[in-house]
């Protein structure tokens, strides 16, 4: 099995076991995005007379195949091929010889990994969006069927004035879509086509086009300068990161809320028993445990985030390995924030308030009375509000 590095020298096994780690793995992920990114490269090689038409056409064809025989499960990267670029190159030689291996003329593993994961990145931004855009559409049917029910509204966790189903859910579907705009804002920094920057100083001695490449990938603009690419990594990821740890922040406010309604001492929501669980020794537990993982996921988006800067923070100038581990941050927050959306979407249809439990007592509503008070007796609002605190506190 050859590698891209390779030069026909023994490796130490326990040296590459280390040194790949689970990228392996991780890559799967990357494959049909490193296959665009292939195809988009050979064309410009081949409309840069750099490879022969023929060859273009048949290594188009083979990469296309490849991918095909990967979503199919037909093949997976091992141990030994360490990523999806020495993967799919195998892949390539296998079918076409000597021909597949001109692919890689003018590029990098370094700019090659940066191209799929960059496309990967743009398709998370519409992904995540898209989530959150039906988890809001959940939430507005809650509010379409109890909108019109009472709720307190708290402060420093004790009542403050009156709220409804309504006011208290339109506030996360405000933020939710927010989100929506912060995370497709967040892969801006993934925009920017890093092909034909190679290991981070170009390709001298081509002729390339790097805005071909830039323009068949659907990439806004090309990173320019070369040497500016990989100074720039960490940096797409972190962002993107940033923007999942924020949403999984207002998920987690969202389900302590929801925790907190269906407590006994509260009652003042349902859910369904189907989607809480039971406890061993206790029979009569119905656990909200759904919401308490929710709660929990935002832990993960901050250590994710905290653990992307400390990698990429002090670096100089150029690539070096260190960069390798931001992919597991950036997947695990990603999967976590998509799995996390989805089961939000699918628990908010779970849930109904009980009208009934829920009393508002007099006292909630002494803002409004100051308001009136002020003015009605044209006074100063500090007055009226000393003069219902003064009635309060004589009960």
């Amino acid at each position: 099995m050859k590698r891209l590095w390779d030069k026909d020298l023994p490796v130490d096994n326990l040296i590459l076991k280390y040194t790949v780690g689970n990228d392996f793995h991780l890559d799967e992920r990357l494959v049909e995005y490193d296959i665009q990114a292939s195809i988009a490269h050979a064309s410009m090689l081949k409309e840069k007379g750099l490879i022969k038409k023929d060859d273009y056409h048949k290594i188009s064809k083979a990469l296309k195949k490849i991918g095909k025989d990967h979503k199919n499960g037909e093949w997976k990267i091992d141990l030994e091929q360490e990523d999806c670029h020495t993967a799919i190159e195998n892949h390539l030689t296998k079918y076409l010889g000597s021909a597949g291996g001109s692919i890689h003329l003018g590029r990098s593993r370094n700019d090659q990994v940066l191209a799929a994961l960059r496309l990967y990145l743009k398709d998370v931004g519409d992904n995540v969006a898209k989530e959150l855009e039906l988890l809001i559409s959940k939430i507005n049917v809650l509010i379409k069927k109890q909108g019109e029910v009472q709720l307190p509204g708290y402060t420093h966790t004790q009542r403050g004035m009156p709220s409804s189903v309504k006011l208290w859910a339109e506030g996360y579907t405000s933020e939710l879509s927010d989100d929506v705009i912060g995370i497709k804002l967040a892969t801006n920094r993934a925009d920017k086509n890093p092909l034909g920057s190679a290991a981070g100083y170009g390709t001298p001695g081509l002729n390339i086009d790097r805005e071909l490449t830039t323009k068949s990938l659907g990439f806004k603009s090309t990173h320019e300068p070369v040497t500016a690419v990989q100074i720039s990594r960490g940096k797409a990821e972190a962002s993107v990161i940033f923007e999942i740890t924020i949403i999984l922040g207002d998920l987690a406010k969202l389900a302590s809320d929801i925790i907190l309604f269906y407590s006994d001492e509260f009652s003042f929501l349902d859910i369904k028993k189907n989607i809480t669980t039971g406890s061993s020794i206790m029979p009569q537990k119905n656990n909200p445990d759904v919401f308490e993982l929710v709660r929990s996921a935002e832990s993960i988006g901050i250590a994710s985030l905290v653990e992307t800067l400390s990698i990429s923070s002090k670096l100089i100038s150029g690539y070096h390995r260190d960069l390798q581990r931001i992919k597991m941050p950036l997947f695990r927050s990603i999967d976590i924030a998509i799995d996390t959306i989805k089961i939000m979407t699918h628990s908010i249809e779970n849930i109904s308030f009980n009208e009934k439990n829920i009393i508002l007592n007099p006292d909630i509503y002494a803002t409004e009375q100051a308001n009136k008070l002020a003015l009605e007796k044209n006074i100063s609002f500090r007055e009226a509000y000393k003069m219902v605190a003064k009635k309060i506190d004589e009960k």
